[in-house]
């Protein structure tokens, strides 16, 4: 049984949705999937944000898991947004993740990953710095939409917004500065209220969230 979801969506808030789940289908993904359980704390030096989602060793495992493969150093045309769920497996908390997905681009990503029980949310990245320039294909028809913003809704963009809405589950998307917790019910009314940001670094006490 696979989920197919595909999050088609700019950054710059600037696409249209559509998000797909595909039952019954028998046919392996061929890209990249893993799985993990709880195994302890999410490491020596990490901040704990009283999301107990967030501060599970599995979720810091995908965020981690998903930046490395989005290229977040790299030039901002060879970025990659990348996406992965969180599973609730008969009790246990495991992830599934598509990492070399050659639809995704720097503003986009679809995602397919084997269902492996109850999603719990959705992750993905945003690989950019707020403010930062974006490359002319996220928005080719605008460039004043090519800027990385997320003071608009707090962090997600409109087509994250609904995607969660269709999925009926919370989301988290890292960027280079942030991990920004999307609540269920989140919409474009009330995102910037509801939304919840959480330094990757603590500037004071040197923790992190990933």
């Amino acid at each position: 049984m696979m989920a197919y979801c595909i999050w088609p969506h700019s950054l710059s808030g600037g696409t249209a949705l559509l998000l797909v789940v595909v039952t019954g289908v028998t046919a392996q993904s061929p890209h990249a999937s893993r799985s993990s359980g709880e195994h302890g704390p999410a490491s020596v030096n990490g901040c704990v944000t009283g999301d107990s989602l967030l501060d599970s060793p599995v979720t810091r495992d995908l965020l981690r898991l998903l930046w490395v493969h989005s290229n977040p150093e790299g030039r901002p045309r060879e970025r990659r947004e990348r996406a992965g769920v969180l599973f609730d497996s008969a009790g246990s908390l495991v992830h599934r993740a598509d990492l070399d997905n050659p639809n995704d681009t720097p503003c986009r990503c679809s995602c397919l990953v084997p269902i492996a029980g109850r999603p719990l949310a959705v992750v993905m990245t945003h690989p950019f710095r707020p403010g930062e320039p974006l490359p002319a294909e996220c928005s080719p028809s605008d460039g004043r939409l090519r800027q990385y913003d997320v003071s608009r809704l707090g962090g997600p963009s409109e087509a994250d917004l609904r995607a969660l809405e269709l999925w009926g589950v919370p989301g988290y998307i890292v960027d280079q500065l942030h991990i920004y917790a999307i609540p269920r019910g989140a919409s474009m009314e009330n995102a910037r209220s509801v939304v919840k940001r959480y330094l990757r670094i603590d500037p004071l006490t040197g923790c992190t969230t990933m």
